[in-house]
């Protein structure tokens, strides 16, 4: 998570690192993941995002595979209105 995350969501990341991102779901911090949607599939997934401070964002998550690990690199935009996925 870095401050352009922070600054566009308005979450800080003291309230989310560490945390898996299963429970940030639970919680309601974010109401879905793109990251769970990619490894589920192993595919790039973009979704529509709320965040518990009611900002709306279209995140895309995607996979960076190797025969020994998978890494997700996600990217954050604020949504405006009428933005379509």
């Amino acid at each position: 998570m870095n401050t352009s995350y922070e600054r566009i969501t308005g979450i800080k990341r003291e309230q989310v690192l560490g945390i898996a991102m299963e429970k940030l779901v639970v919680q309601g911090i974010v109401n879905h993941s793109a990251t769970l949607n990619v490894i589920k599939t192993g595919k790039m997934s973009t979704v529509d995002v709320t965040f518990q401070t009611n900002v709306r964002s279209i995140v895309t998550a995607t996979p960076l595979i190797d025969e020994n690990i998978c890494l997700v690199k996600s990217k954050i935009k604020k949504r405006k209105e009428g933005m379509v996925l």
